[in-house]
C-alpha cells in the first residue's frame, strides 16, 4: 500500500510538472508570436526608411546635376567677360595704332569716327559686363541655395537613420529584458517543484519543458544562430539565477548593435 500511495503521489506530481510545463509552452508560444509580429512590423518600418532614404539620394543627384550645369554656365560667363576684355585691348590698340599713324587732317574724321565706335563699344561693352556680373551673381546665390538644400537633405537623412537605429535598439533590448524576466522566474519555479536535485538544464532558444523529475538531469540542445544559448547552471534553494542570464542580455545586446549597423 505504501508503494501505491508513493506512486500516486508520484503521479500527482509529474502530472502538476506536466500542467506547469503545458502552461510555460503557451506562454512562451504566446510570446513567439508577438516576437515575430514585431519583426514583421521592423521590417515595415525598415522598408520605409529605405525607401525614405532612395528619395534623398535620387534629390540629391538631382541638386548635384543643377550645380554642375550652374558651374558650367559660370564658366563660359568667365570666358565671354574675358574675350570681351580682349576684344578691347586689342580695339585700344588698333586706335593707337591709327592715331600713330594718321597724322593728316584727312584722316583726323576717320580717327574721331574711331573714337565715336570706341565709345560706343565700350558701351556695349561696359552693359554687357554689367549683365554678366548680374547673372554671375545670380548663379552664385543659387549655387549657394542649391549647396545649402544638400547639407540640410544630408543632415535630415543621417537624423533619420540614428532615430531609426535608436529606437531599434531599445525595442531590441526591452524585448530581451522582458524574455529574461520571464526566464528567472521560471528558474525560480522550478527550483521549488524540484527540491530533490539542484541542477537544472535550460534552453533559451525554444524554453521548452524544464528538467524532468529525476535527481540526474537530461539535457536539452536547440540551435537558431546567434540567439540560441544553452545555459546548464547550479540552482540555489532561494531561487537566485546564474551569470548566464547576464550573460543572455549582453549577447542579446550585441545583436541589437549588430542589426543597428546592418540597417544602416
Amino acid at each position: 500500500m505504501a508503494t501505491i500511495g508513493t506512486l500516486r503521489n508520484t503521479e500527482t506530481e509529474l502530472r502538476a510538472q506536466l500542467s506547469t510545463a503545458a502552461d510555460e509552452r503557451k506562454a512562451l508560444n504566446s510570446e513567439l508570436e508577438e516576437m515575430r509580429r514585431r519583426i514583421v512590423q521592423m521590417e515595415s518600418e525598415k522598408k520605409d526608411v529605405d525607401n525614405q532614404l532612395e528619395e534623398v539620394n535620387k534629390a540629391r543627384i538631382i541638386m548635384t546635376k543643377k550645380i554642375e550645369i550652374l558651374e558650367t554656365e559660370k564658366h563660359s560667363a568667365e570666358l565671354v567677360i574675358s574675350e570681351t576684355a580682349s576684344q578691347r585691348e586689342a580695339i585700344e590698340r588698333s586706335l593707337n595704332a591709327l592715331e600713330r599713324e594718321n597724322k593728316k587732317e584727312d584722316h583726323e574724321k576717320f580717327v574721331a569716327a574711331v573714337k565715336a565706335e570706341k565709345v560706343q563699344v565700350e558701351r556695349i561693352v561696359e552693359n554687357r559686363d554689367r549683365a554678366q556680373k548680374s547673372r554671375i551673381r545670380q548663379l552664385e546665390n543659387q549655387l549657394s541655395m542649391m549647396r545649402e538644400q544638400l547639407d540640410n537633405e544630408r543632415a535630415r537623412s543621417h537624423q533619420m537613420s540614428e532615430r531609426f537605429i535608436v529606437n531599434e535598439t531599445n525595442r531590441r533590448v526591452s524585448s530581451s529584458s522582458f524574455r529574461l524576466s520571464g526566464d528567472a522566474a521560471g528558474v525560480a519555479a522550478a527550483t521549488i517543484l524540484h527540491p530533490q536535485t539542484d541542477r537544472l538544464d535550460y534552453v533559451f532558444a525554444n524554453r521548452s519543458a524544464l528538467s524532468s523529475y529525476y535527481t540526474v538531469p537530461t539535457e536539452q540542445h536547440a540551435s537558431r544562430g546567434k540567439e540560441a544559448y544553452r545555459t546548464s547552471s547550479t540552482i540555489k534553494s532561494s531561487g537566485t539565477v546564474s551569470s548566464d542570464f547576464l550573460f543572455f542580455s549582453k549577447s542579446a545586446w550585441t545583436f541589437c548593435e549588430k542589426f543597428g549597423r546592418d540597417s544602416m
